[in-house]
């Protein structure tokens, strides 16, 4: 149980598991300045946790993803992976402004089971969808 505090990407391997016990979080910090930057304007936001572009095998499992305070400039989760990935019982607790929950591109594929979101303040993060 407790909370790591992210302040860069992390870059998933193929065949990554990320399993949580208890009530496990992670937490995009938002000292972190590209978190933090406004790309309303132009630019790229960045992403919190990415995964690796068709790859099979990633699992996320039993986590929730937050961020500390206001980080309009990251994407939580940036995935990519291919069939045979996927996430169980991942929650996004959405209490300051963030750029997107998710985003979804490439040959992204997977199965997602019992994802949740909270949104306990007025917010309006996205779940993001591109074309390959």
């Amino acid at each position: 149980m407790g909370a790591d505090l992210i302040a860069a990407t992390i870059n998933l391997k193929p065949s990554s598991s990320l399993f949580g016990e208890g009530y496990s979080v992670i937490m995009a910090g938002s000292s972190n300045p590209a978190f933090s930057k406004n790309v309303s304007s132009g630019g790229q936001p960045t992403p919190m946790l990415a995964t690796p572009q068709g790859a099979a095998g990633v699992r996320l499992v039993d986590l929730t993803i937050m961020a500390d305070g206001d980080v309009p400039g990251c994407v939580l989760i940036d995935w990519q992976c291919g069939e045979g990935s996927g996430a169980w019982d991942v929650m996004f607790r959405i209490e300051h402004a963030v750029w997107a929950q998710m985003r979804l591109h490439g040959a992204a594929a997977g199965y997602f089971e019992s994802a949740s979101h909270r949104h306990p303040t007025p917010c309006s993060p996205k779940l993001c969808l591109t074309a390959p």
